[in-house]
C-alpha cells in the first residue's frame, strides 16, 4: 500500500481537484506549487526508505544536488563544479547518516546469519550463504563457554555453610566477563574502519548480555 515515502505530488496534483475541476490549468497551477514539495521528498525520503544508489564519492567535479556515498554516509552537493571532498560543509551537505534504506534495516537483527549479512552490507564486504563452503568477507564465529570466578568445592560433597564453605565462593578468584562470540573481519574492509564503529553498528542488533570480539584477519 502507498504511503508518505511513496507519494507522488503529480499525480496528487490531479487527485486533489474533483473530476469536473481537473482543467490542464488547474492541474498544471497545482503541480507547480507542489514542485519544491517533490523535490524534498526526492532529496532526503526517498533513499531514507529504500536506500541510495548513489555513487561512492571519489575525486571530480559534482553539480549542485548530485549525492554522493561518502563513509556510508550520503551527501547532497551544495554547490556546482564541487571538487571538494564531504567533509567540506561549505560544499557539501549531509542527507542521511545511513546509506541503507530502512525498508532493510528493519530486517536485520542478532541472528548470525542476519548479522553477517548487516555486518557485510553495512562495511562494504561480500555476503556468502553457508551453501558455498566459503566465509563472508566477515562473518562470525562462536566462542566456547569457559567458567571463571566461581567455586564451591572441587570434590563430591562439597559444602557451603551459612558461614563457611569447604572451598572458595568468587574471591579471591578473579570475575571475568568472557567473549560469546567473534566478529571475523577482512584486513582491507578493516582499515577503512575502526572497531568503534563497528560495535556502534552491531550493538544495534546484538542481544542484551551477549559480548563479542572484533578480530581482523
Amino acid at each position: 500500500m502507498a504511503n508518505f515515502f511513496d507519494i507522488n505530488f503529480d499525480q496528487q496534483a490531479n487527485d486533489l481537484f474533483p473530476p469536473d475541476k481537473r482543467l490542464p490549468k488547474n492541474i498544471a497551477l497545482v503541480r507547480s506549487l507542489l514542485k519544491s514539495c517533490q523535490w524534498a521528498r526526492d532529496k532526503v525520503l526517498g533513499s531514507y526508505k529504500s536506500g541510495s544508489t548513489a555513487p561512492i564519492w571519489s575525486p571530480g567535479l559534482y553539480n549542485k544536488y548530485d549525492q554522493v556515498i561518502f563513509k556510508k554516509q550520503i551527501y547532497s552537493s551544495l554547490i556546482d563544479a564541487n571538487s571538494a571532498d564531504p567533509t567540506d560543509t561549505t560544499a557539501w551537505e549531509l542527507i542521511l547518516s545511513n546509506f541503507i534504506g530502512v525498508d532493510e534495516r528493519v530486517k536485520f537483527n542478532g541472528r548470525k546469519l542476519v548479522l553477517e549479512y548487516a555486518l557485510n552490507k553495512r562495511f562494504g564486504g561480500t555476503f556468502r550463504l553457508p551453501v558455498t563452503m566459503t566465509h563472508s568477507d566477515i562473518y562470525i564465529t562462536k566462542l566456547p563457554a569457559t567458567p571463571f570466578g566461581f567455586l564451591v568445592g572441587q570434590t563430591k560433597g562439597s559444602t557451603v555453610g551459612q558461614t563457611t564453605s569447604s572451598d572458595d565462593i568468587g574471591w579471591p578468584l578473579p570475575f571475568k566477563r568472557i567473549n560469546n562470540f567473534q566478529i571475523n573481519f577482512l584486513s582491507s574492509l578493516y582499515s577503512l574502519t575502526n572497531e568503534n564503529e563497528v560495535r556502534e553498528f552491531a550493538d544495534l542488533y546484538v542481544a542484551a548480555g551477549l559480548r563479542y570480539t572484533v578480530v581482523p584477519y
